[in-house]
């Protein structure tokens, strides 16, 4: 074998019932901090379960991520994970669906990790976190210090996370009896640094008429913080600022954010896969949220 440097046939191996010992991730993107975290994650519980990992990105493109799985499924991975936001519509539910039956015949599992579930008879695992809740906690926190013209920066309407963060928002409003503004709220066509930056100069050169910004996320965050400053607005002595993820570099500039827990999520995702979902309870998990308050 060594000499020859053999290799065996996955797909022969497959056919004789020899499990493939993979764990397979399908995510947007490697670059953005929030699926590098999670993917970290599970890349470490998979290792510890014995198990290797085969990665896909799809940059978004639901195309992609059905082909990414039909391609995992090819493969016999023990699991599926597929991980953050998509739009939730009527093809990616039939069709995730399909995959997810497909996956269960042959023993494999598909794990929704920081995305909806599917529906009750949808033989799948899914693994969320608070993402309406922190939100409406962010805003909260602005709201009692005494903030009653709050910025939402960076929604992305019909994704599921962006709009679970937006319904965080609009929530907490109503709970302090303040009017929902739709001109408070900026769209996005990313969740970039550079987008965050971008947004907000753009929305300074009409008016400051707000006195807190709650961004969609921390690098959007960062982008809008450095677009205040270079405005000669302090921060937060002039305009609070909050940020939604709690990513490393949050610290490092005293942002308040929300904390999410990146690496439960892809740890999770993995044991309950690995697990079958035999108990009933584990087949639907919600992490909590909280607000991590800096400078």
């Amino acid at each position: 074998v060594r000499d020859l440097d053999y290799v065996a046939n996955t797909h022969a191996r497959a056919l004789a019932g020899i499990s493939t010992k993979n764990v397979a991730l399908v995510l947007n993107s490697v670059v953005s901090p929030f699926y590098a975290h999670v993917a970290q994650a599970v890349e470490t519980q998979a290792a510890q379960e014995g198990r290797l990992c085969l990665f896909s990105t799809t940059g978004g493109d639901l195309r992609r991520e059905f082909a990414a799985v039909k391609l995992m499924q090819e493969e016999h991975a023990d699991a599926v994970i597929l991980v953050g936001n998509v739009v939730d519509n009527a093809e990616y539910r039939k069709r995730m669906a399909e995959y997810a039956h497909a996956l269960a015949a042959v023993g494999s599992q598909l794990v929704l990790c920081g995305r909806p579930s599917l529906g009750p008879d949808v033989p799948s695992i899914v693994v969320e976190y608070d993402n309406t809740g922190g939100a409406r906690a962010a805003t909260s926190h602005l709201l009692s210090a005494g903030h009653r013209r709050i910025l939402y920066l960076g929604h992305k309407p019909g994704y599921t996370t962006s709009d679970g963060r937006v319904a965080g928002y609009r929530d907490a409003l109503a709970a302090y009896g303040v009017a929902h503004d739709p001109s408070l709220e900026v769209p996005t066509t990313g969740m970039e640094r550079h987008e965050g930056y971008r947004l907000m100069r753009e929305r300074l050169r009409k008016d400051v008429d707000f006195t807190a910004v709650f961004a969609a996320n921390d690098l959007l965050a960062a982008g809008a913080r450095q677009a205040l400053l270079e405005h000669g607005l302090r921060i937060p002595a002039d305009i609070s600022l909050m940020g939604y993820d709690d990513l490393p570099p949050a610290a490092d500039i005293g942002l308040t954010t929300v904390h999410l827990p990146h690496d439960e999520l892809g740890r999770t995702a993995v044991r309950l896969a690995l697990r079958g979902g035999a108990d009933a309870t584990d087949d639907h998990v919600v992490l909590g949220t909280h607000v991590v308050v800096r400078d």
